[in-house]
């Protein structure tokens, strides 16, 4: 499961990372071509100027001709040359010019809207700033002066807002059609010209201008343009919404197949550990079972000897031993009738019932062997289960004399430490490899030659399952021994 969901990851990962390129390229090709449309902008702008300026020349010189073709009307005296003038004030047929005098009465009109303008009227308000856009063309007669003004023609007019309004919307166009990339044009002082896709509370200031700036450099190569005026701008732009979801999206499933796999896992386990408590359960109850007739069996036959009256000291006395080793099978036997049952758990004495175990042990120790039990409080009590207590204890103590070989010490001692009673066996044995130390509570592993490898096994599953404690290997150094460490809720 874990191999194929990284070969799904692994896959998953190359395939939206080649989108993500491949979508990064066709966005870098936008921004490209916005930056051309800005540029083309640029030049359009700036034939449009020259255009104006020419046909605004153009134009004041037709004026001027018109002015001076008016004033030479007046001196002129054969008849060809007054009919060669008048076709040349004739002729103005397309700029609107005023006529007035020194005080501003228009004289005479020309290409204007006569519902508007009229001869004899003022030339002021409106029509005077209609028409002061260009300086007037002074005419001098012989005792007066009068004054041509003219504007723009109506072909000039329309021509200026065509291209005007075809330069904005040229741009606007390219812009609203690149409706997912953030694009930001500044000039070499980092302000803002033009912006596409980005909100206007993220340029408020410049402060927020750099920072921008700086984060769609880190993302892609700002572009460099001229937009004819010889100072350098830039285009800065950052990835689209869709290639950061594509960069996520990976991730997110490779989240989504972790927990998945962490669940199947978390579910495996706990059915084997289910599976193998009701093996554990099963075979000690069986064994519980298989024990209590032989035992019932033994007890009578002692209840029976001991009944006998001809009985010397001696055989009374090997009668005793063998009472006690029926009632230790016996309460071997009640041991195993209750694992897999919630035990009862009784409040006892700490230092009472580790005794009692050490007791036993030294009664089958090599007398080389020194047992010391390091008594911190005598009255500290704690809850537990008197007989799966004792069966952790006796294990923990048998496998410490196993190591001991005959001859050594085994040390205990107890403390409260918070709100766990803490008990420490040490021993003087050969100790454990390291290598082992994390094997020692599994089931089946033993370093003994005639071992099942289940004690430690049982103890691990009594202190954790029912008495909510931990039992571990504090500490393990070779040839000079082994620390035991159980931990028990007061």
């Amino acid at each position: 499961m874990l191999i194929s969901a990284l070969l799904i990851a692994a896959i998953t990962i190359i395939v939206t990372n080649e989108i993500a390129k491949t979508i990064a390229k066709e966005e870098e090709q936008k921004v490209k071509i916005w930056a051309e449309a800005i540029q083309r902008k640029a030049n359009l702008v700036k034939f449009t100027q020259e255009l104006f300026e020419k046909l605004s020349f153009e134009e004041r010189k037709k004026v001027e001709v018109w002015s001076n073709a008016t004033n030479l009307i007046l001196s002129a005296e054969d008849e060809k040359t007054i009919t060669f003038l008048l076709n040349i004030i004739k002729y103005n047929d397309n700029i609107p010019v005023l006529i007035t005098d020194k005080m501003g009465v228009i004289k005479l009109t020309r290409n204007t809207d006569t519902g508007q303008i009229k001869s004899g009227q003022i030339l002021a308000g409106e029509a005077l700033r209609d028409y002061a856009q260009y300086p007037p063309i002074a005419v001098a007669y012989e005792k007066d002066t009068d004054q041509i003004y003219y504007k723009d023609s109506k072909i000039f007019s329309q021509l200026k807002i065509f291209l005007t309004q075809f330069s904005a919307s040229f741009l606007s166009e390219v812009v609203s059609n690149n409706s997912s990339l953030p694009v930001l044009l500044v000039d070499a002082n980092h302000r803002v010209i033009d912006k596409g896709n980005i909100d206007d509370a993220e340029i408020a200031n410049a402060q927020l201008i750099e920072k921008l700036i700086q984060k769609m450099s880190s993302e892609n190569e700002p572009i460099r343009i001229d937009l004819g005026d010889g100072i350098e701008k830039t285009i800065y732009y950052k990835n689209s919404a869709l290639i950061n979801q594509l960069k996520y999206y990976p991730w997110i499933l490779l989240c989504i197949i972790g927990a998945f796999l962490f669940i199947a896992y978390y579910a495996f386990s706990t059915s084997r550990n289910a599976e193998q408590n009701l093996v554990w359960v099963g075979m000690a109850k069986e064994t519980a079972h298989q024990l209590g007739t032989p035992i019932s069996s033994l007890s009578a036959w002692v209840e029976y000897m001991k009944d006998q009256e001809d009985l010397d000291p001696m055989k009374r006395k090997l009668i005793e031993e063998v009472e006690k080793d029926v009632n230790r099978l016996s309460l071997i036997s009640e041991r195993f009738s209750k694992i897999g049952s919630a035990p009862k758990l009784e409040e006892h004495n700490v230092y009472e019932t580790l005794n009692n175990s050490v007791d036993y042990i030294k009664s089958r120790a090599s007398k080389k062997v020194k047992v010391e039990l390091d008594v911190a409080d005598k009255q500290q009590t704690f809850f537990i289960n008197k007989a799966l207590f004792d069966w952790v204890i006796e294990n923990v103590l048998k496998n410490a004399l196993d190591a001991i070989d005959g001859e050594g010490q085994i040390y205990i001692k107890y403390f409260q430490l918070k709100d766990d009673i803490i008990i420490e066996i040490k021993d003087s044995g050969k100790g454990i490899l390291p290598k082992n130390i994390a094997s020692i509570f599994e089931p089946g592993f033993t370093t003994k030659k005639r071992g099942w490898g289940l004690g430690l096994t049982l103890c691990k599953r009594i202190v954790e399952n029912y008495f909510k404690g931990r039992i571990y290997i504090k500490e393990s150094v070779i040839n000079v021994g082994t620390t035991f460490r159980i931990e028990i809720p007061v």
